[in-house]
């Protein structure tokens, strides 16, 4: 994982890229705009995909909300998740029809993601009803040497705010754990990293 360090007007900013994976419908926009709060994101859309910049506490999240298209998934995504810091997998825990695709998709992305990297799995739409349990999640996730320390799994909801803004202040709270001990001093406790 290689985090950037922006420092502006005197105040570091940590930058992390992060790429948003999951099948058509399963709420990757919607996880985008419920994690920046509103829906007026700085935003570029690039064929295959659209790149969002969001800012919660000193860290800037560049975002990839990747295209879900079966093609695009099968040649674009293994690649690109290898040139971000953070790999999100969302997955639509209410679609009981689909549950072999999208865990040989988490399959994929599981094998393309390096142990530097974390891997973030949300099981979206719980209250429509949840048809895959995390056992199944976890089973794929061990098969391929997932540990804890760089592994998030997470049960959410859009229509709840706090479900959403937990999960990235999760993120935070990794990145400040694992991921940033290696800067000078001086920035760590301008970032409250300590």
């Amino acid at each position: 994982m290689t985090l950037t360090l922006e420092i502006k007007r005197g105040n570091p900013v940590i930058v992390t890229r992060v790429a948003i994976v999951g099948l058509k419908g399963v709420g990757k926009s919607s996880l985008i705009y419920k994690m920046s709060g509103d829906y007026t994101l700085e935003k570029e859309i690039a064929m295959g995909f659209s790149v969002h910049s969001i800012q919660l506490d000193n860290i800037k999240f560049i975002t990839y909300d990747l295209e879900a298209d079966e093609h695009f998934r099968e040649l674009v995504w293994p690649r690109f998740v290898k040139m971000v810091d953070i790999v999100i997998y969302v997955i639509d825990g209410s679609d009981r029809h689909h549950i072999d695709e999208t865990l040989k998709c988490l399959t994929k992305i599981t094998k393309a993601v390096t142990n530097d990297q974390l891997l973030v799995v949300l099981i979206n739409k719980v209250d429509l009803g949840t048809y895959i349990r995390e056992e199944r999640i976890m089973k794929v996730l061990k098969k391929y040497n997932r540990n804890c320390s760089n592994t998030i799994v997470s049960y959410i909801s859009m229509l709840s705010s706090k479900s959403v803004t937990s999960v990235f202040y999760q993120i935070v709270n990794h990145l400040k754990q694992y991921k940033l001990h290696g800067l000078n001093y001086s920035y760590r406790k301008k970032l409250a990293i300590y």
